[in-house]
């Protein structure tokens, strides 16, 4: 592809922001399709609302896999459990720039039996969550220094009750659950339109949350997936150049649409069949389980935050965690 011959001049993150940009006009993406990829000037070939972006080169500005760019002031993850499979991603989070800047920085699947082996997950989610990663020295004087997650939205749409129960004991995990929510929030309402934060004092059994019960937070992951799409484009949140496919099939595996009756707009997945990545005796949705992963990321850094800098947070909670045991779950 073109790509693998433009590798030392443009960088992969510029690239992906271009097909975000030109995704879901058929013009612009007929000509993204042409110029950047060199794919054939066929309309039939070219409508779709999702492609695979070559990823041969992994060339250019950026970071790589498991690296942390210097700036990054705090580390979270976020995790989506299932019956059978756990995702987890790690973001890599600034405010430096008078932006919520975000680099993913690792992102894995585990096999798992939440059912019959809850214990195994949660230990999974420990090891991921106290992996360390080392941040070089930044040229404003931020030094080298060792970070990790601090915090974990963690999805609580399955087995909810076990999902309170470690958040209940484990303060690093956040009990998370997203609505579809309508995308058009008023800029005045942007910061309290991440969450909405809901006391929670037993599980849906009945049995008691130990401490008084916990906060539950519901996400509105219509305008927190806007928030990140624009972020991708406008290059605010970047991807390691050496990200793969699979991962980005996941990214995106959502589209924009409206509600004719009631006007809303909200995000749901795409079908198989609506994109050039389909395989024809596939039936069903694509899987966005990564990307909720990092919606659940996201959200973590705004409730860890609090409206404060993270640069003002980072030493406190970092000096904090490292005077206890980081091996503890």
């Amino acid at each position: 592809s073109l790509y693998s011959l433009l590798g030392d001049q443009c960088s992969f993150g510029e690239i992906a922001a271009r097909w975000i940009r030109a995704r879901k006009d058929p013009e612009k993406r007929r000509n993204f399709m042409k110029n950047w990829l060199a794919y054939p000037d066929d309309p039939d070939e070219t409508t779709s609302g999702a492609v695979n972006l070559p990823l041969d080169a992994g060339a250019g500005a950026g970071h790589r896999r498991g690296a942390i760019p210097a700036g990054v002031d705090i580390l979270t993850a976020g995790f989506d459990i299932h019956k059978r499979i756990l995702y987890g991603a790690i973001w890599g989070w600034s405010d430096r720039d008078h932006h919520r800047q975000g680099w993913l920085i690792d992102w894995n699947r585990w096999p798992v039996d939440m059912d019959a082996d809850p214990a195994g997950v949660l230990e999974i989610m420990a090891e991921y969550r106290n992996t360390p990663y080392q941040r070089p020295a930044s040229d404003d004087g931020q030094p080298a220094q060792e970070l990790w997650p601090l915090v974990a939205g963690c999805d609580s749409g399955y087995r909810s009750g076990q999902v309170y129960l470690w958040a209940a004991s484990r303060p690093w995990i956040y009990a998370v659950k997203g609505i579809r929510g309508d995308v058009r929030v008023p800029p005045a309402q942007k910061q309290v339109s991440y969450y909405s934060r809901k006391l929670t004092t037993a599980t849906p059994a009945g049995q008691p949350l130990p401490g008084g019960g916990i906060s539950r937070y519901v996400l509105n992951t219509g305008f927190l997936k806007l928030e990140f799409y624009d972020s991708i484009s406008a290059g605010i949140h970047q991807f390691p150049v050496d990200v793969d496919s699979d991962l980005l099939d996941h990214i995106d595996s959502e589209e924009l649409v409206r509600d004719p009756r009631s006007g809303t707009e909200f995000y749901k997945k795409r079908k198989r069949g609506e994109t050039e990545r389909e395989v024809v005796e596939l039936r069903g949705s694509w899987d966005n389980h990564w990307l909720d992963c990092c919606i659940y990321a996201r959200a973590a850094v705004e409730i860890l935050a609090g409206g404060e800098k993270l640069s003002d947070l980072a030493p406190h909670h970092y000096r904090k965690k490292i005077k206890t045991s980081v091996t503890n779950y």
